[in-house]
């Protein structure tokens, strides 16, 4: 038999995410401004290259939408980070709530924004392409991977929102551990570029190669969700002792 506090629970919850959604939005224009820059990076193009034999000459100028999705799993962090922090905190409590509904309203304003961010930046890399093809002509553009399929979009897209709700789940703990304790201010970057140091950037290197190398789509979703889960709970149980210590 279901107990009376659930739906209040479940109730509370949905209010502060609707809530988030709308306080929030400033996020979502820092988003659009991100995106707006890199695209404005990436249509001077990443990479040329130059040849020639006799009086024939070639140069090639390769475009991609890397820089968007880069700076947006920027973005995903920093905006993961910020909304732990007390500001963001105290205005919670305009509403009813506890740090159990307000750590699930985060987690599911994180997901939202991280899916939304995923389809953003594909969509950011869609319009490079089509801008390319209308300033320089499709004579001027080499055919092989330019044009995707409907398929190969949503594919895409899917997996930038993964990657973005795996940055957003690494921001929250990184923003709960901070909160919990201040000096893991000074230790966190310690340990990040000290194990840099000491490891010769293998373990970084490994630690993206586990996700960025991965082949097989279902294997890459139980990864990312699975890191995702233990990440956003860790946080949401430093959150509770947070709670209990103020």
């Amino acid at each position: 038999m279901m107990s009376l506090a659930e739906p209040n629970f479940i109730d509370i919850t949905q209010k502060q995410y609707q809530y988030k959604l709308k306080a929030y939005l400033n996020f979502l224009l820092t988003m659009i401004a991100v995106q707006a820059m890199a695209l404005l990076f990436s249509s001077g193009g990443v990479g040329q290259m130059s040849m020639g034999v006799g009086n024939v000459s070639l140069s090639m100028r390769t475009f991609s939408g890397d820089i968007i999705v880069i700076f947006t799993g920027f973005w995903s962090l920093v905006v993961a980070i910020f909304i732990t922090t007390k500001e963001y905190r105290d205005g919670d409590f305009i509403l009813t709530a506890n740090r159990r509904s307000t750590n699930l309203a985060n987690i599911a304003y994180l997901l939202t924004v991280s899916i939304l961010a995923g389809v953003t930046a594909i969509l950011g890399s869609v319009f490079l392409r089509v801008m390319q093809y209308f300033l320089l002509g499709p004579e001027q553009i080499a055919a092989t991977n330019f044009f995707i399929t409907p398929r190969e979009f949503i594919l895409t897209v899917t997996v930038a929102s993964l990657y973005f709700i795996l940055l957003a789940a690494i921001g929250y703990f990184i923003g709960s551990l901070v909160q919990f304790n201040k000096s893991f201010i000074i230790v966190l970057p310690g340990l990040f570029f000290g194990s840099l140091i000491i490891s010769d950037a293998v373990i970084l290197v490994d630690a993206l190669s586990f996700f960025l190398e991965e082949t097989s789509f279902v294997i890459l979703v139980v990864k990312i969700m699975v890191v995702a889960v233990v990440l956003f709970t860790s946080a949401t149980l430093l959150s509770d002792r947070l709670e209990v210590r103020v």
